[in-house]
């Protein structure tokens, strides 16, 4: 099957390389990680040619750190759910999950207007 290409802005790229990263990081080594690795490299080239200052380099720094946290989070609800323990600590990352996303989001869209790229699909909208 041919792959299906979409158009995405500079901050969802910036989200998905450090995804990828966190996934060669955490991954084992052999097939998976080396399809991980293979896309990661892909999408560095296609962000090597952007033209990133060094605020957009913070946001993207900051972008990655909140995709960390995420998935360390991710990683003890997925814990908790195995384990049955649905206590309020179960409740408090799953607050926090929700707190990061509009952090991320966020970050995604402030990486977007530094870059001026148009305005994303992405955007967030509750409650309407």
């Amino acid at each position: 099957m041919k792959p299906i290409l979409i158009e995405i802005g500079p901050g969802e790229l910036c989200d998905r390389l450090s995804i990828l990263a966190l996934k060669v990081k955490h991954s084992r080594p052999g097939q998976q990680a080396d399809l991980f690795d293979t896309a990661l490299n892909r999408l560095r080239s296609l962000r090597d040619e952007l033209a990133f200052c060094p605020s957009t380099i913070d946001l993207e720094t900051e972008l990655a750190d909140v995709n960390r946290q995420l998935w360390d989070i991710e990683d003890a609800l997925h814990d908790a759910e195995e384990r049955r323990l649905f206590g309020p600590d179960y409740i408090d990352l799953a607050r926090k999950v929700q707190k990061l996303n509009n952090r991320r989001c966020s970050l995604k869209a402030a990486i977007d207007v530094a870059l001026e790229a148009p305005r994303s699909v992405e955007e967030k909208i509750y409650g309407q």
